[in-house]
């Protein structure tokens, strides 16, 4: 039997993240599942469900200096926006609620919990296929995939960054 582990998931209210968060608890783990809508997380058992914009620093900042927890161990960046429309009709806008939550939020995120987290501690940013170089491409995502793409080469960044020191950094591209 391995030890508990604490473990906070972004985007946990459906998909990839709500699978997780029951893959962990299942595991025997503490969880955070982080969210805009918690409403399905809050009452089942053994979770945190935290309902948070990750768009909003202020909002990451207060959670994080609240949360009473001394160490994290795992922190996988789940959460992401998606706007699907023909890149001529992309405004600034739209590129910038994109990015604030699929790079901008989570980078906030793991500045925040670097505290938090240790050479033993390892995040795991979800990106896309569509933000890696020489991948098929799909009309329509020019934001999304883009902001995938940064979030892929940040993680790149932040592992060779915190190799010596923690926590270790790495994608998984979908």
């Amino acid at each position: 039997m391995h030890s508990p582990k604490r473990v906070i998931v972004t985007g946990a209210s459906r998909g990839i993240g709500r699978a997780l968060v029951d893959k962990f608890l299942n595991m025997g783990h503490e969880v955070w599942a982080l969210s805009r809508n918690i409403d399905e997380l809050k009452h089942k058992k053994g979770i945190h469900a935290v309902s948070i914009d990750l768009s909003d620093e202020q909002q990451i900042s207060d959670w994080v200096e609240s949360c009473g927890v001394g160490h994290f161990d795992a922190l996988i960046n789940n959460a992401g926006m998606l706007i699907n429309k023909p890149f001529s009709e992309t405004t600034k806008a739209d590129f910038e609620a994109v990015y604030s939550v699929n790079v901008f939020g989570e980078a906030q995120l793991i500045r925040h919990l670097l505290p938090l987290l240790s050479v033993d501690s390892h995040i795991l940013n979800i990106t896309s296929m569509g933000g890696v170089n020489g991948s098929s491409k799909f009309p329509g995502l020019a934001a999304y995939s883009s902001s995938k793409g940064a979030l892929g080469i940040l993680t790149e960044l932040l592992a060779e960054e915190f190799k010596d020191e923690g926590p270790r950094c790495n994608a998984l591209a979908l």
